[in-house]
C-alpha cells in the first residue's frame, strides 16, 4: 500500500468515552473514502448494510457487496472507497475491552479480512448488528453488558465461520487430488473439464478455479502435460508404436500427439525413444 500512513490512537478515547467500544452507522454515502491508509490501536468491525464499496488492507483489495464484513485489527494499513450509495455499521472497541485471555481466543477471527455471511446465517447477523446499534445508541443501565453479550456472539460466529470455510478448502483441495487420481486412471479416454467437474461433483466453474488454485496450472495443460508423462514412460517402458501410445493417452491423433510431445519436451517422440532406448 502506497503513500503516506496516518496512525489514529483512539484506544483511551474508546476507554474514557464508550466504554472501550463505540457502534455507528452512517447511511446514503456517496464517494466516501480515505485518500491515504491509515493505522489505528484498535479493533474495527465493518459490517456493509447496502452499497458496494472497494476496501484495501495491506497489499490486498477486497470487493463488499451487502451482507460482507471486513474485519481490521491493529496496526493494519487500510483505507475504503465507495463505489455506489451505502449504508453500514462499524464497530470499534480497544484492546482491553475483554481480558487479555478472552480477547487472544475471542479475535482469532481477525486473521481472516474478508466474511461473506451465508444465506442461512444472513438474518442472524442482521439482528445482532442491529441489536448492537440499538442498544448503543439508546442506552440503558444494562445496556453495556448486553453490547459485551451480544460482541461475544458475533466474534464466536465470526470465528465459527472462520473454521468451517477452512474445513471447506481442506475438503475442496481433497476432492481436487482425488480429481487428479481419476485423470490419471482415465488418460487414454476423453476427458473434459465438465466430465470431471462432474465426477468431483462440482460446477465446473467452481471446479476450474480450484482446480488452478490447488494444482497451479489449469485443467487443460494439466491433462495434456499428464499424457505427456504417460507417454514418456511407454516410450521408455513399451514397445506400442506410436500411434498405439497416441491412442492409450488419449490423443487419438498421432500427428497431434507428436506436434504436442514436441512443444513440451523438445524433441519428437520418436528421438526421444531412441535416445531413451537400452
Amino acid at each position: 500500500m502506497e503513500g503516506k500512513i496516518l496512525f489514529y490512537n483512539a484506544d483511551e478515547i474508546l476507554r474514557k468515552n464508550y466504554h472501550g467500544i463505540l457502534v455507528e452507522k452512517a447511511n446514503n454515502l456517496a464517494n466516501e473514502g480515505m485518500s491515504s491508509p491509515h493505522i489505528h490501536n484498535h479493533y474495527e468491525i465493518y459490517y456493509l448494510i447496502n452499497g458496494n464499496s472497494n476496501y484495501t488492507i495491506g497489499d490486498e483489495i477486497f470487493h463488499l457487496e451487502p451482507k460482507n464484513i471486513m474485519l481490521i485489527p491493529p496496526g493494519i494499513p487500510h483505507k475504503s472507497s465507495t463505489i455506489t450509495n451505502l449504508s453500514r455499521i462499524n464497530i470499534y472497541f480497544g484492546r482491553n475491552y475483554f481480558s487479555q485471555k478472552d480477547i487472544s481466543q475471542l479475535t482469532k477471527c481477525f486473521e481472516k479480512h474478508f466474511y461473506t455471511i451465508p444465506s442461512e446465517l444472513s438474518t442472524q447477523f442482521d439482528v445482532i448488528f442491529k441489536t448492537l446499534l440499538k442498544e448503543f445508541t439508546h442506552k440503558r443501565p444494562d445496556s453495556d453488558l448486553l453490547i459485551r453479550n451480544y460482541i461475544i456472539i458475533l466474534l464466536t460466529l465470526l470465528n465459527r465461520l472462520r473454521t468451517r470455510e477452512e474445513i471447506n478448502t481442506i475438503t475442496t483441495d481433497n476432492i481436487i487430488k482425488d480429481s487428479l487420481v481419476y485423470i490419471t486412471e482415465h488418460l487414454g479416454e476423453e476427458l473434459s473439464l465438465e466430465s470431471v467437474a462432474q465426477y468431483a461433483a462440482l460446477n465446473p466453474s467452481y471446479f476450474s478455479r480450484k482446480f488452478k488454485s490447488v494444482v497451479g496450472t489449469n485443467f487443460k495443460n494439466y491433462v495434456i502435460f499428464a499424457r505427456v508423462g504417460r507417454a514418456q514412460q511407454l516410450l521408455i517402458n513399451s514397445d506400442l508404436s506410436l500411434a498405439e501410445i497416441s491412442n492409450a493417452c488419449g490423443f487419438q491423433d498421432s500427428n497431434y500427439f507428436s506436434t504436442v510431445f514436441k512443444r513440451i519436451i523438445g524433441i519428437s517422440p520418436a528421438k526421444f525413444r531412441r535416445q531413451n532406448s537400452n
